[in-house]
């Protein structure tokens, strides 16, 4: 189950929604990353083979977490908002 949560830590104040809890290779990270990026029309990045906890993250910029839910419910996976 992927969680998605906002994130305010370390960026001045500024909105960030996480996706943790990914469990699959590189390459589908970088599909949803890139997918999620292209549909909700915002930037971010992902995280993969870095240190705990920040391992199989996907960060995108704002506060989008209705939307991503609502992406990934669609694609199939299980989402918890946090």
């Amino acid at each position: 189950m992927l969680r998605i949560e906002l994130d305010k830590h370390g960026r001045k104040g500024k909105a960030a929604t996480l996706i943790t809890d990914f469990q699959g290779d590189d390459s589908e990270l970088e599909r949803i990353q890139k997918s999620l990026q292209k549909s909700l029309g915002t930037g971010g990045s992902r995280c993969w083979n870095s240190t705990e906890p920040f391992d199989g993250q996907i960060l995108l910029q704002g506060d989008v977490r209705l939307k991503a839910k609502a992406w990934l419910e669609k694609e199939g996976y299980k989402v918890k908002v946090i």
